[in-house]
C-alpha cells in the first residue's frame, strides 16, 4: 500500500491490472501502475485448477506485495468453487470482481464480499501464508492446511492511533501442485481420496500481534464466519482446532479484547460478511458516560454511573461484538445527524459474551454506534 501511495500520483494508475507480468523486466517497471495478477487465470472449465490457484497467489504474494498490490483474479459467483474463491478474495486484501454472465449471479454470496454500493471491505494488507505453513507442501503432502493471514486497520479516535484486528483463513487445498520440471500442474491420482486436514488457528498467526505498535498478549475474541465459532482466546498461543474436508475453509476474525472498569469488550463487525471487521472505520475506548448523555464525551472516574463505547461502521446487517456483560442499550445514528438517533434491539448470549444487533441501511456515511452499560448491573 505504501508503494501504491508513493508511486501513483493520480488514481488512474490503480485502474490498470498487469497480467502475465512476473518477468524481471516487468517487475522493475512498476512506477505508474500498482496492481499485478499474482496467479494464473481463473479457469472455470478446469476443476483441478481452483485449489492450486489459491496456493499460487498466496505464496507469490510474499514477494509481489513488496512491489505492488497482488490481484487474485476474477471468478464466477455461481461456479461450483465460487465459495472457495470468495473466501480467498476476502482474506487476500485484493480487488473483488466477477466474470458472471449478465443476470447469472449468486447475490447472497456477493453480499458477503461487498457493500450494496459495490465498495469492498478490503483487508488492509496483502494476504500471505502464516509461518507454520510457509515451507509446507499444502497441495500435495496430504496433511497441511493452507493458512493465510491479514489485518484490518481502523482508527482509535481517543488514542489518535491506528489499531485493528487480525484475520486468518484456513483452506484444504490438497490434491494439485505446480510441477516445476514439467511446467504444468500435477494432479493427484483421482482414484485416491483427498482426506480431511487438521488446522489450528492462533492469534500468533497474525504477525501484527507479535511485534510493533499493535502487539498484544491477549485476551482475544475469535469468530469463525463459516463455523460460527465464537470463543475467547486467553493468549497468543491459545488455539482453535478444526478439521477441513477437501475444498472446505473457514475465516476467523481475531480481535484484541479491551478491558476497563471491570468490563471486557471487542468489536467484531458485520457477522454475515466474509471479512466482518473490514466494515469497521473507527472506534473509541471504553469511557464513562454521564447520565442522559450517551453521546457526550464523558469523564473518567473510579466508578462511573455508565460506561460507553463508540464504533463507526460501514454497511448494514447483523453487527457482532464481544462483551463480558450485557449492555443496557445500543444506539445508532450518523455523525452529521445526531438528532436522528435510534435505539436498537439487541440480543446477548451470556455464556459466550456474544452481543448482536441489526444495523440499518447506510445514509451516505458510516453509522455511529454507541453501546452503553449501566455499572450497577456490572456489580450484580
Amino acid at each position: 500500500t505504501a508503494v501504491i501511495n508513493q508511486n501513483n500520483v493520480d488514481n488512474e494508475a490503480i485502474n490498470c491490472i498487469n497480467c502475465m507480468s512476473h518477468s524481471t523486466e516487468n517487475i522493475y517497471r512498476y512506477k505508474h501502475t500498482s496492481i499485478i495478477r499474482a496467479s494464473d487465470d481463473f479457469y472455470p472449465s478446469r476443476p483441478y485448477s481452483h485449489t492450486v490457484h489459491l496456493i499460487n497467489v498466496a505464496y507469490n504474494s510474499l514477494f509481489l506485495r513488496e512491489v505492488c498490490l497482488p490481484d487474485w483474479d476474477m471468478f464466477q459467483s455461481l461456479h461450483p468453487s465460487a465459495s472457495l474463491h470468495a473466501a480467498a478474495r476476502a482474506i487476500g486484501g485484493c480487488p473483488v470482481y466477477v466474470s458472471d454472465k449478465p443476470g447469472n449471479h449468486d447475490p447472497e454470496l456477493l453480499k458477503k464480499l461487498v457493500f450494496k454500493d459495490g465498495s469492498v471491505p478490503r483487508a488492509s494488507q496483502s494476504g500471505v501464508p502464516t509461518r507454520d505453513c510457509l515451507f509446507s507442501n499444502v497441495g500435495e503432502d496430504g496433511v497441511t492446511a493452507l493458512k493465510v493471514f491479514n489485518w484490518n486497520s481502523y482508527k482509535n479516535r481517543d488514542l489518535g492511533k491506528v489499531v485493528g484486528s487480525g484475520v486468518i483463513a484456513a483452506f484444504n487445498v490438497q490434491g494439485v501442485m505446480w510441477d516445476f520440471e514439467r511446467r504444468k500442474n500435477h494432479v493427484q491420482d483421482p482414484s485416491k481420496p483427498i482426506l480431511p486436514v487438521d488446522a489450528t488457528i492462533r492469534p500468533r498467526d497474525v504477525e501484527s500481534f507479535n511485534n510493533g505498535e499493535n502487539a498484544a498478549k491477549g485476551p482475544f475474541i475469535a469468530y469463525g464466519c463459516q463455523s460460527r465459532t465464537f470463543r475467547v482466546l486467553d493468549t497468543l498461543d491459545s488455539e482453535i482446532s478444526l478439521k477441513l474436508g477437501h475444498r472446505e475453509w473457514d475465516i476467523f476474525t481475531i480481535a484484541p479484547i479491551n478491558q476497563k472498569y471491570g468490563l471486557s469488550f471487542a468489536p467484531i463487525g458485520l457477522g454475515d460478511m466474509l471479512n466482518p471487521s473490514g466494515a469497521i472505520v473507527a472506534t473509541n475506548s471504553l469511557i464513562s458516560a454521564h447520565d442522559g448523555d450517551e453521546k457526550g464525551s464523558g469523564q473518567d472516574s473510579d466508578l462511573p454511573t455508565r460506561i460507553k463505547v463508540e464504533i463507526w461502521s460501514r454497511g448494514s446487517g447483523r453487527f457482532l461484538a464481544y462483551s463480558s456483560n450485557c449492555p443496557s442499550k445500543v444506539i445508532v445514528h450518523t455523525e452529521s445527524e445526531p438528532e436522528t438517533s435510534n435505539e436498537l434491539s439487541f440480543d446477548y448470549d451470556t455464556k459466550k459474551g456474544m452481543l448482536g444487533f441489526p444495523l440499518p441501511e447506510e445514509k451516505n456515511e458510516p453509522h455511529k454506534i454507541v453501546i452503553v452499560w449501566d455499572t450497577t448491573r456490572l456489580l450484580q
